[in-house]
């Protein structure tokens, strides 16, 4: 089993996590996923969409006590260069052989701030962790999925 990863959460903003078809279940298994990682002793990744609110409380108490975590602050829909910029500043410190992906939504900016890191990263596998992700709609979620497949993103139960 890998342990050489880093958990990206992205937008589980109150703007945006409101929206979110299956909302309660998505915040489930973030949390879930935040747990594992802490249990891994993994970083955690949490990125934030400027103005958009902050991180819902049930994130932050999944952290209590953990300090290997990091918010990253992004401008647009697609954070790969707030990502890419953060894990090149910080490479001293983090190691990783994998990126795993949760949050809203699917088919916007998780799979846009995805996607964008197959630019920068060609040696990193990319995982969503399909469970802890969600968009406005079934349907959309699952465009979302489809078409990070469709570029080779594996897509992981946890």
């Amino acid at each position: 089993m890998n342990k050489d990863y880093i958990l990206v959460l992205i937008d589980l903003q109150e703007d945006f996590i409101g929206g979110v078809f299956g909302e309660e279940q998505v915040i489930s298994n973030c949390t879930k996923a935040i747990t594992k990682a802490i249990d891994d002793n993994r970083p955690i990744i949490i990125v934030e969409y400027e103005d958009s609110g902050p991180t819902i409380p049930a994130i932050f108490n999944a952290l209590k006590k953990y300090n290997n975590y990091y918010i990253v602050e992004k401008y647009d829909c697609d954070g790969s260069k707030e990502i890419c910029r953060f894990l090149l500043n910080n490479g001293d410190k983090l190691v990783f052989k994998t990126l795993k992906f949760g949050g809203v939504y699917t088919n916007e900016c998780v799979a846009d701030t995805v996607l964008g890191l197959l630019d920068y990263f060609n040696s990193i596998q990319l995982k969503i962790i399909e469970s802890a992700c969600g968009a406005a709609s079934k349907e959309r979620h699952e465009a979302g999925i489809e078409r990070l497949k469709d570029f080779g993103v594996k897509i992981v139960k946890s």
